[in-house]
């Protein structure tokens, strides 16, 4: 039961993270993503991805986490791994594409 509810908690978190950087345009939510800009290592374009990655992924960790209210404790753990997983790799994967060569 820690687990799922620790799922809906991540899920709401990471999805107002998300609304903030994406929406309220906040990029000094992103660690040390002000610095970062001022080196010329990132700009807007990677922030607003950042914050629609935690958006979405922060949604899809919340509507999972209330649907693993139902379901089996071993299903649980295996949606918590796949979404944490899937949020982390894109948000790498994203920081490695936008970097400024």
């Amino acid at each position: 039961m820690i687990l799922k509810i620790a799922l809906i908690l991540i899920g709401a978190l990471l999805t107002t993270f998300g609304y903030l950087i994406f929406a309220k345009e906040k990029y000094g939510l992103i660690n040390n993503y002000v610095e970062d800009k001022k080196n010329n290592k990132y700009n807007d374009n990677y922030a607003k991805r950042v914050g629609l990655i935690e958006l979405s992924g922060g949604f899809s960790l919340l509507v999972l986490g209330i649907v693993s209210l139902f379901l089996s404790n071993t299903l649980t753990v295996i949606v918590f791994v796949v979404g944490i997983l899937a949020a982390v790799l894109a948000l790498i994967v994203n920081a490695i594409l936008s970097k400024n060569n």
